[in-house]
């Protein structure tokens, strides 16, 4: 049996499941190379202040981050994930980022007043973050891997069938080398 009939099914559906990968990423690389053109005018600035109740401060060495951060999340409708945390003797500081957003949270430990400033990008810069995998959490990142492997198995699977196509196979090799060239061309010549 021929290996061009699994390699053919093969590259079919991992290039119909790779799709979607292909597109997102196609596109927010290039709203990534030109990002001072679609990120420009985006960015929104937002101040909250309050109280965090007792309970959810630290007391003593033994601190759970996890419930302020989500009470972070449901009352002053800040998002993001723990990014860092800084704990002295009389204030709290966090940083909550997710992809185009950030947040920078000052509790102090003696009243529980709480100031909090948010900085929201556009959907573009958002979708710049996503496209390098910034502040996107595990999840995303293991997407981005798996998108990976599924791109290059259906590039390396369409290579394969064209060594089977005897009509297209010199044009098909030629078109792939060019191709190859100029990316290295352009990578030794006019990459800083």
């Amino acid at each position: 049996m021929s290996l061009a009939r699994p390699v053919r099914w093969l590259h079919t559906y991992l290039s119909l499941i790779g799709c979607a990968a292909l597109l997102f990423f196609a596109v927010s690389g290039l709203t990534l190379n030109h990002a001072a053109f679609f990120e420009s005018g985006g960015e929104q600035m937002r101040l909250w202040s309050g109280r965090v109740p007792r309970q959810l401060l630290p007391a003593g060495s033994e601190f759970e981050a996890r419930p302020l951060v989500e009470w972070q999340h449901s009352q002053a409708s800040l998002r993001g994930a723990l990014h860092d945390l800084q704990l002295s003797a009389d204030e709290l500081e966090l940083v909550l980022k997710g992809p185009g957003y950030s947040a920078d949270v000052r509790i102090q430990l003696a009243s529980g007043a709480v100031e909090a400033s948010e900085t929201r990008l556009n959907a573009w810069a958002r979708l710049d973050d996503l496209h390098k995998g910034r502040d996107s959490g595990d999840a995303w990142s293991v997407l981005i891997d798996v998108s990976a492997v599924l791109l290059a198995l259906s590039g390396l699977s369409g290579m394969w069938l064209l060594l089977y196509v005897h009509s297209r196979r010199f044009a098909g090799l030629v078109v792939s080398v060019i191709g190859l060239l100029v990316m290295l061309l352009v990578g030794w010549l006019w990459v800083p």
